[in-house]
């Protein structure tokens, strides 16, 4: 009997985990990955300074035990990554020693009702069971990290998100010392089999399918590329992707249409982020123009917080001798620059820097020998950074997921439907799902 043929589309970790959940079922499997390499919005560079930087995911979040799982059998190392922000403005200490826990116990309200998140924060706050003051930090951390809009957002969704994230012990936070990419090496060492092809560099433009068969139509380098066919195929597509309309860069056609998915898509939000990432001469507290008391807290910091400015946040990775800044910046602010060019995108970094350390962006510039940027805004291959959830939209999520005909199976960090959406142990889940749903749609035949 041939060997059941595979197409997997995506070589980010939901794809890798399920090539691998197949291949050791023995099927044979083909990959495709527009990039020219492996591990989507997995984007580790070695080639910034001494250390590592993380373009796209950079934390562990929790304990998630398919995650740390992995970390294990390839045999990495987690760092402790501890959230304990300063907050500066203007070169003063604002930091506030404020409890949020009863904030983020009634955003995990199960009874949360599915409304934009400003009408449910207004609604906690009329009732007193979050301060008045605490629509504002709301809004930040929902734009900011969750990349959402504040007033469009399900507060039903995030409740489902905060109760996830509380059941594997959010915030244990760490990182992969070897990089996030070690993780991707090692899944890809899977592929490394008699039964696996991969294509890198190959961009899908057409899915052509019926039940028990899938043609991928391929191109490389703008020119039309062999079309193989194959029984099931497994779509790992960002959902910026499944956005577009077609005819549109980047879009995948698919014959016959899908609908349903499209219109699924469509409904959700697709959130951008803005990472830029700046080396310096000097370690930091040794600055030029920091009054003593900045100094001493900065080189006790691990994340600086500068409100109301262009890059609010930002974490220091590295060491005291070779130190480097991360700026973060989501959602809205990350539209913002997303207009912008790479040395404007730095420019205003180094503005909204210097004005909460208190010194001048001229002095700050000229402590800095290296600057990057990385906007998901503007990547091709996934036209944002990770997925949100609009009031109204909840059940889009399983709409997407669901399988098609026995023969297209759907995964990536937007399908999930466990509350780990836009994360690398959501993107985890959902490609095990996918390849148990069409093994069992094997089994049943």
């Amino acid at each position: 009997m041939a060997r059941t043929n595979v197409a997997i589309v995506g070589g980010g970790i939901a794809g890798l985990i399920a090539a691998r959940q197949l291949l050791e079922a023995g099927l044979a499997v083909t990959l495709f990955e527009a990039r020219d390499r492996l591990g989507g919005r997995i984007d580790t560079r070695h080639d910034f300074g001494p250390w590592p930087i993380e373009l796209g995911a950079e934390f562990v979040h929790g304990r998630h035990p398919g995650l740390l799982r992995l970390v294990e059998e390839a045999g990495l190392h987690l760092q402790r990554r501890r959230f304990d922000p300063l907050v500066l403005q203007e070169g003063k200490d604002v930091s506030s020693a404020q409890s949020w826990d009863s904030v983020f116990e009634a955003m995990a309200d199960p009874a949360a009702p599915d409304v934009g998140m400003k009408a449910r924060a207004q609604e906690l706050a009329a009732s007193g069971a979050i301060p008045a003051s605490a629509e504002r930090t709301l809004r930040r951390y929902v734009e900011g990290y969750m990349a959402a809009d504040f007033e469009r957002v399900s507060a039903r969704a995030i409740a489902e998100e905060q109760r996830a994230a509380e059941a594997i012990d959010s915030d244990h936070q760490t990182s992969i010392r070897e990089g996030y990419d070690a993780l991707v090496r090692h899944l890809a060492r899977s592929l490394e089999h008699p039964g696996a092809v991969v294509m890198l560099a190959t961009s899908v433009r057409e899915v052509a399918w019926q039940a028990g068969s899938v043609t991928i139509r391929t191109a490389r380098n703008g020119a039309a590329g062999p079309a193989p066919s194959f029984s099931h195929a497994v779509l790992t597509l960002p959902l910026g992707i499944l956005q577009l309309e077609p005819g549109e860069a980047g879009a995948i056609t698919f014959v016959p249409e899908i609908r349903e998915k499209t219109a699924a898509a469509r409904s959700l939000g697709m959130g951008n982020v803005v990472k830029l990432f700046l080396r310096f001469r000097t370690p930091l507290p040794q600055l030029p123009g920091l009054q003593p008391d900045v100094a001493r807290k900065l080189e006790a910091m691990t994340f600086l917080q500068t409100p109301d400015k262009a890059v609010p946040t930002w974490w220091k990775t590295g060491n005291v001798e070779a130190p480097l800044l991360v700026g973060w910046a989501g959602g809205p602010l990350a539209d913002r620059l997303s207009q912008l060019r790479d040395d404007e995108i730095v420019g205003a970094a180094l503005e909204a820097l210097s004005s909460a350390v208190g010194v001048t962006p001229d002095l700050l510039a000229a402590s800095v020998e290296g600057a990057a940027v990385a906007d998901w805004r503007r990547d091709p291959f996934c036209r944002g950074a990770y997925s949100w959830i609009p009031a109204g939209a909840l059940d889009a999520r399983a709409v997407l997921a669901a399988p098609l005909a026995g023969t297209l199976f759907f995964a990536g960090e937007a399908t999930d439907t466990a509350g780990y959406r836009g994360t690398v142990h959501g993107a985890i889940d959902s490609g095990v799902r996918a390849a148990r749903e069409l093994l069992d749609s094997i089994s049943a035949r």
